[in-house]
Parts: C-alpha cells; sequence; structure tokens
C-alpha cells in the first residue's frame, strides 16, 4: 500500500474509533466499503483479526506508532496509538478487498 492509501485508512480509523463499540464500528466499516451489511461469519471473522491486531500492536508499540505516523493528516492526539494502528489495519484489511477494489 502507497502512502496515501495508508494515511486514508489511518484517517478513516480515526473516525470510526468514535464511534459507541467494535460491532459498530465493524459494520460501518464494510457498509461504508461495500454498501452491505456483514454477514454473520464476515463479522465473527473480523472480530477475530481485530483482536489479533490489537494484540499485536500492544506487544510491538513501536510499530503502531510507525503506522499512525504515515502521512500527512493530521493525528488526533486522544486516541490510543494501539487502538488507532489497529483499527488503520482494519480499514486497510476492507479497503482491500476485491469487493472494494476498483479495476
Amino acid at each position: 500500500n502507497d502512502t496515501t492509501y495508508v494515511e486514508a485508512a489511518r484517517v478513516w480509523a480515526g473516525r470510526l474509533v468514535a464511534l459507541p463499540d467494535d460491532e459498530a464500528r465493524l459494520h460501518q466499516l464494510l457498509s461504508a466499503a461495500t454498501a452491505r451489511a456483514p454477514e454473520p461469519r464476515e463479522l465473527a471473522s473480523l472480530k477475530t483479526t481485530l483482536a489479533k491486531s490489537r494484540a499485536h500492536f500492544t506487544a510491538h508499540q513501536a510499530d503502531a506508532e510507525k503506522l499512525i505516523a504515515i502521512g500527512e493528516a493530521p493525528r488526533p492526539a486522544n486516541l490510543d496509538p494501539t487502538e488507532h494502528a489497529a483499527w488503520t489495519t482494519m480499514c486497510l484489511l476492507i479497503l482491500n478487498l476485491d469487493e472494494t477494489l476498483s479495476r
């Protein structure tokens, strides 16, 4: 992913974390990208991926800081770097689906 693409995911993630909980965030993420609600199996898979991403960035804070520093858009100071990086990863995942890519 190039810088602009990662930056777009980072900014999107910063907006998603304003939603009340993970389920609402995941629904918004997938529906905004695909114009449909997630299926139960997709939601379960996304929750598992989110948990793994959080675990990774909790154990590797430098990776989280590096990811959320990409691009020129300002970074919300009130966001936890681990959470912001985990949601940035989720946004990148969804943006890279065949379903969301323009060819």
